[in-house]
């Protein structure tokens, strides 16, 4: 049975060791399509050449993540050579702890440039492809550190603690879109991070601020904090500690949208044309995979020629409309009306084209995905609704 991380394509930053390198190496195995960011440009191409010798797909870009440009142009070569972007990893991270009377200025900023800023840069090079798509998700990587503070760990738990917000409020922003996001948060791991550290006395006096005998081999880890990534589960957290997550009560519970909490967003001109503007309503977390949103046409505008994968109900709401599937006739749809799109069947629908109309539109996602955009409806197309008008019932 196929998994729903075959022939996905993957961002991955700081992929040249730890973490990041695991994590390619797991998800090529499982027939995902790796995109390898570093800036270790000799580790990045070496093991883009180790997946493609057993038989992945994956190229290295060599990428300094706290220079915007380079992490734009990562996920750009992603997109221009795949075609799309379905995840990001934004796991590139430095930990340089010292204490904070020891005023190492220098390493401040490097962590405040990598473990934020890395994170923001890759969140803005991947979110307008999302958008547009409709689809993808955002892995951050965050640490335990940033739930917890130690002696010596006050600048790197404070940028941590950043990704777990920045997380937390990306994942209220997106879900209008269909896009998923995960913070993870690992424990001490055996990985070169620990490396960084160039203050090695403690409070104690000891030589380091993590005994090694806590650090968990890096193979015990990947496969499971893979797993919490919800690559296969696509489940929607809050944050990780190298293990499944824990759903909250909370997450058991009614959850209720109240009306006008939701912002509405302008249908992209690459899937309609005209005037269009959705509102979402649900896009509750797995085992549901039905979303629903609220769509707004005004007058002369309508969808692009697509398809669902699992099919779509219309349940029109207000105005008048026009849908039509391919090889038929236009049909007139009115308040009240609900339409059942089979899965596969080529159609459109919009507003005609002298009254808006506002319909609710309900699909189910197979594998994350809820739709696929064909070519625009022309104008002979559109127009040819002004028969289907004269055809309707008085």
């Amino acid at each position: 049975m196929k998994n729903n991380i075959e022939g996905k394509v993957v961002v991955i930053t700081g992929a040249s060791s730890g973490l990041g390198a695991a994590t390619a190496q797991h998800l090529s195995a499982q027939g995902a399509i790796v995109v390898l960011g570093a800036r270790r440009k000799e580790r990045i191409d070496a093991l883009a050449d180790k997946l493609g010798t057993a038989g992945g797909k994956a190229i290295a870009v060599e990428t300094d993540v706290a220079q915007r440009d380079q992490v734009k142009r990562l996920v750009d070569t992603a997109v221009q050579t795949y075609g799309r972007i379905d995840v990001m990893i934004n796991n590139a991270g430095l930990m340089p702890q010292s204490l904070l009377e020891n005023l190492k200025i220098d390493e401040w900023d490097r962590m405040i440039d990598v473990n934020i800023k890395g994170v923001l840069y890759g969140i803005a090079a991947a979110l307008p492809y999302m958008k547009q798509q409709q689809a993808g998700h955002i892995i951050n990587v965050s640490s335990v550190a940033g739930h917890k503070v130690g002696p010596g760990a006050a600048v790197y738990s404070a940028t941590k603690h950043a990704v777990l917000a920045l997380s937390e409020g990306l994942r209220q922003e997106v879900k209008p879109y269909n896009i998923r996001t995960t913070v993870i948060s690992p424990g001490a791991v055996a990985t070169e991070l620990p490396n960084t550290v160039t203050d090695r006395l403690s409070p104690s006096g000891s030589t380091s601020f993590i005994p090694k005998s806590r650090f968990r081999p890096i193979h015990s880890l990947a496969p499971s904090h893979l797993q919490s990534a919800s690559l296969t589960t696509w489940i929607s957290t809050r944050s990780c500690s190298g293990r499944p997550c824990r759903r909250t009560r909370k997450e058991f519970e009614m959850e209720i949208k109240r009306s006008g909490t939701q912002p509405s967003s302008k249908g992209s001109a690459d899937y309609f044309t005209g005037d269009v503007r959705i509102a979402p309503l649900f896009n509750p977390p797995e085992p549901a995979r039905a979303l629903g949103v609220s769509v707004t046409f005004e007058p002369g505008a309508r969808t692009a020629w697509h398809t669902h994968p699992l099919g779509q109900v219309l349940i029109v709401t207000a105005g008048c409309g026009w849908t039509q599937c391919w090889g038929g006739p236009v049909e007139v749809i009115r308040p009240g009306d609900v339409i059942w799109c089979p899965p596969g069947h080529k159609h459109w629908h919009g507003a005609t084209k002298d009254t808006a109309m506002t319909h609710i539109a309900i699909v189910e996602q197979l594998d994350g995905k809820a739709v696929d955009w064909m070519e625009k409806v022309s104008d002979e197309q559109y127009l040819a609704g002004l028969q289907a008008d004269e055809r309707k019932p008085q």
